[in-house]
């Protein structure tokens, strides 16, 4: 169970997340590349 889901890893969403962390907020990051912030066009 989570507090939050954040939908979307780029830098935005991983950046909410990492200070959703930072006040002990369960999250869940769901991102559809394999990592967050991948860029499969490089």
């Amino acid at each position: 169970m989570y507090d939050i889901a954040v939908v979307g890893g780029g830098m935005a969403g991983a950046g909410f997340a990492c200070a959703l962390a930072r006040e002990k907020v369960s999250i869940a990051l769901i991102e559809e590349r394999q990592a967050p912030g991948d860029n499969p066009s490089k």
